[in-house]
């Protein structure tokens, strides 16, 4: 409401009604043309039932109508005569400061009221004491990280009472899922959550855990990338899970869309393993990639300089020699047939 007067704008209509609790504990006014229940006119100062112009001080007189109906837990008037009354009943039980400033706002003078700022000037801040809850897609996720058989049981309950989870917090409930051996609560994931394109799949999260059941029984979702263009390929070629790598070879022409993870648009699966210094994938992976360059025209081989560990070895594979030349191998299968791209 101060905001409002700030800005020269008036609440007009407000109501406890109009008044809505958020999940997070914060306070949001409904659209005010939304907000007409059938008692509003016991939340309307006593100018406004007489026809004058509405102003702040009327928004004043709203504002003590709602907060003695906090305290006392009925309105403070129940008719229109009783509002021009003037008379307003005393709330018991509640301190002094607060009920005296709930009568100033129900002056039936305007000119006796507090502006919005005295009001807030004249009650102190103290701490909630009943604070919000966490939100039940907050506590599923931390039990899904604590593991254990409590945590399976609480995380299970709150994914049958139904969740609204954001892209971020699917991937990673799924990813945690699968770490945890919850085969039952991946699998309902997966019916409840089927990631649409860009987004983050069950087989990408098998690949990040080296869970090869799992990525066995998602294989059909090869090829498919999240927002950055990555595949699972990716995520098991950066974790180092040779294994998963080999499963996924079909997807190894594919290139990212965008930057993520120091690894340029359009770079690809063997950047990633050069970079990431996983030197038995790299060589697992480079006769299926000759030469490719990402959009800073960086080749695997500059990839391999930044490598933690294994960059000579990398080099040493990639045989570059830092003049961009690619050594070749003989009986290497056509590239349709490796990366069966006619399923």
């Amino acid at each position: 409401m101060q905001y409002l007067h700030e800005h020269d704008w008036f609440c007009r209509g407000l109501s406890p009604a109009s008044i809505y609790l958020s999940k997070d504990g914060r306070c949001v006014l409904a659209p005010f043309e939304l907000a007409q229940p059938l008692d509003a006119p016991l939340y309307l100062a006593p100018e406004i039932q007489r026809g004058s112009p509405h102003d702040p001080v009327a928004d004043v007189w709203t504002l003590g109508a709602i907060v003695y109906e906090m305290c006392a837990g009925v309105p403070p008037f129940k008719s229109v005569d009783e509002i021009s009354s003037g008379a307003v009943p005393r709330i018991r039980g509640r301190p002094g400061s607060l009920t005296d400033l709930v009568a100033r706002m129900l002056s039936l003078s305007p000119e006796s009221r507090p502006s919005i700022q005295e009001c807030l000037r004249s009650v102190p801040r103290g701490s909630d004491p009943h604070p919000p809850q966490k939100r039940s897609e907050d506590r599923f996720m931390e039990a899904l990280r604590s593991r254990g058989r409590e945590a399976y049981e609480e995380a299970m309950s709150l994914f049958e009472d139904g969740l609204e989870l954001s892209p971020e917090q699917e991937a990673e409930a799924c990813r945690l899922a699968i770490a945890n051996g919850w085969s039952r609560m991946a699998e309902q994931f997966e019916e409840a959550y089927r990631p649409e394109e860009g987004r983050t799949t069950m087989l990408m999260c098998a690949a990040m855990d080296r869970n090869l059941g799992l990525l066995r029984r998602y294989v059909h979702e090869r090829r498919r990338q999240d927002e950055n263009g990555w595949t699972a390929l990716m995520f098991a070629a950066q974790a180092g899970h040779l294994e998963c790598v080999q499963i996924l070879l079909p997807e190894a022409w594919i290139r990212t869309t965008r930057p993520a993870s120091d690894l340029a648009e359009k770079g690809t699966v063997m950047m990633l393993a050069a970079q990431a210094g996983h030197a038995d994938i790299v060589e697992l992976l480079w006769p299926y990639e000759c030469c490719g360059k990402d959009a800073n025209d960086h080749n695997a081989y500059w990839y391999a300089q930044k490598a933690a560990k294994n960059g000579e070895r990398i080099r040493e594979i990639l045989d570059l020699e830092g003049q961009g030349k690619v050594r070749r191998r003989e009986n290497i299968p056509a590239i349709e047939d490796i990366l069966g791209r006619k399923e």
